[in-house]
């Protein structure tokens, strides 16, 4: 026994060398010695130290209270609470480690959660609160209401070159049911989903969009939407509208000059053939317009008579036209 003391001793003071000709150690051999040495000295000290008083903040959970069916939380109540506990090492480790739980109870107002906590850790022997943070929860109740809303997609498509969605977007479903406190209802009038960006797109899009979390005293039907686009490539197309007076009065006309503009406009390949068969714009300008101008000129109004193809407006040449009143009478 006293030779292999004399060998462990000889390898703790040399660790580092080869194999000693004296204790017969590798080197492998001395590095544990001096691992297995330092453990025990760190385990040692920490049965020691262990023993003392000491003053540790702990994470204490938070539960609620049953709430009734027709009540709901207006306010959010934290997960945990900050505790501050002096007492015994090995107990505050305990503790540490599977802390209890504190219990709110939803009939009161405001809980002091320094007394509560107090009355949770007076079961353990030898342990004192010292703090809370926070001092007071505040447990707000107001009636259950249901409110359907519609959805507000955040998608964000950047098409290819020549492509466009065709029509609106279509989600299915396109509301949703939200369940909570009157007052926090109120105030909503749609809820969003997940901000989304796609790139690059030339093909119709059947997506799933992630609603936004609601906190955790609301909940929503749905956690998530389906949402269709229709794509196309577009062309582009272009027409000559006779441009028109309004609102002339009896015996007055007015003449423009050009007569006529040229809209060009984008439309999908498949309903461009329709686009050529039938008027899709009309372009005007006010009597009273012409009556409040001062420079001889004046810009046509613009709008859509055809309501069934997908058009996108481009340009109007020239944006503005020349004009005399004549009389008819």
């Amino acid at each position: 026994m006293g030779n292999l003391f004399a060998r462990l001793w000889a390898s703790l003071a040399n660790p580092f060398r080869g194999r000693d000709e004296d204790t017969g150690f590798t080197r492998n051999e001395k590095i544990l010695v001096v691992v297995v040495a330092y453990l025990m000295g760190i385990g040692l000290w920490f049965m020691v130290n262990m023993d003392g008083e000491y003053s540790l903040t702990i994470r204490v959970p938070v539960q609620l209270g049953e709430i009734p069916s027709d009540r709901a939380l207006a306010n959010p109540i934290p997960d945990a609470v900050d505790v501050t506990v002096t007492g015994n090492g090995w107990k505050l480790l305990n503790v540490y480690n599977s802390p209890p739980a504190l219990l709110l109870d939803v009939r009161q107002e405001e809980v002091d959660v320094l007394a509560a906590t107090r009355v949770l850790f007076g079961t353990y022997d030898g342990l004192a609160v010292q703090r809370t943070s926070p001092f007071v929860l505040s447990v707000r109740l107001e009636d259950r209401i249901r409110v359907k809303v519609p959805v507000d997609p955040r998608l964000d498509i950047a098409f290819r070159n020549r492509y466009d969605q065709v029509g609106e977007p279509r989600l299915f479903p396109d509301s949703i049911w939200i369940e909570g406190a009157r007052s926090r209802l109120d105030t909503i009038r749609s809820w969003p989903t997940e901000s989304e960006f796609i790139e690059d797109v030339r093909e119709d899009l059947d997506l799933t969009l992630g609603l936004a979390t609601p906190p955790e005293i609301l909940m929503l039907s749905h956690a998530s939407v389906r949402m269709e686009v229709s794509v196309s490539e577009y062309t582009e197309g272009e027409v000559r509208v006779p441009v028109r007076v309004r609102g002339e009065p009896r015996g007055q006309s007015v003449v423009f000059t050009p007569a006529q503009v040229t809209v060009r406009f984008d439309v999908p390949i498949s309903e461009y053939g329709r686009s050529q068969t039938q008027p899709l714009f009309a372009a005007y300008v006010s009597y009273s317009a012409t009556m409040r101008d001062s420079t001889g000129f004046v810009i046509p109004q613009i709008e859509r008579v055809e309501q069934n193809l997908n058009l996108r407006l481009r340009s109007v040449l020239p944006r503005s036209v020349g004009y005399y009143h004549v009389m008819t009478d």
